[in-house]
């Protein structure tokens, strides 16, 4: 007798404990639930649409570290341009505001882009590409591009006594600022900078 009523606790006690743990579960489901979606790693149709407005980036960085003609910058921009309307915002994996955050920053980068093609001085296409440069940076920290590290890079005199910024893979400073043909400071101002920060979600 004693035995059958242990045996029945016994299973009362299990019954319990197995009701307990399914309301934990349920309640650890239902908070996942409400979690907004977090960036995954993005597929390659994103990371290759990506890859080609940093490659025309790089390469009107470059333009303006070799003063290059105005021809020669207005052609790399329209290139810029371009590659930054294909970013195919549909494939990318993310809650709507993430989404609505990258397109934001991704619209700026036109904008300025358009300012730069209105601009012939270089000094005035410099402050486009700065601004140009600051919303590309955080377009990429948004979608947490992870296929390079980019390096976030300092200019502290880029306007005179204002600062700007550009990015580079390259922890080499090379100053798209003054580049290699200043007329006042030549090339020694080519490596004037610091790196200020670095995005890195590579796994």
């Amino acid at each position: 007798m004693k035995k059958g009523l242990l045996l029945l606790l016994a299973i009362v006690v299990c019954f319990g404990i197995y009701i307990i743990y399914s309301k934990e579960t349920d309640v650890k489901k239902s908070i996942t639930a409400e979690t907004p979606l977090k960036i995954s790693e993005n597929n390659s149709t994103f990371n290759n649409a990506t890859a080609a407005v940093l490659s025309s980036y790089f390469n009107l960085r470059d333009a303006f570290v070799n003063w290059s003609a105005d021809s020669t910058i207005q052609k790399l921009n329209d290139s810029l341009i371009f590659h930054t309307h294909q970013i195919p915002f549909g494939a990318l994996k993310a809650d709507t505001l993430l989404i609505n955050t990258a397109k934001n920053f991704a619209s700026s980068i036109l904008a300025e882009s358009e300012g730069l093609k209105g601009d012939s001085a270089i000094g005035e296409q410099r402050r486009d590409f700065y601004n140009i440069s600051e919303n590309l940076y955080n377009f990429l920290r948004t979608v947490h591009y992870d296929q390079a590290t980019i390096y976030h890079m300092h200019c502290p005199m880029a306007f005179d006594e204002e600062e700007a910024y550009w990015l580079s893979t390259d922890t080499t400073i090379v100053n798209p600022y003054f580049g290699n043909k200043d007329p006042k400071f030549k090339t020694k101002m080519l490596h004037c900078g610091d790196i200020e920060d670095s995005i890195n979600f590579r796994k």
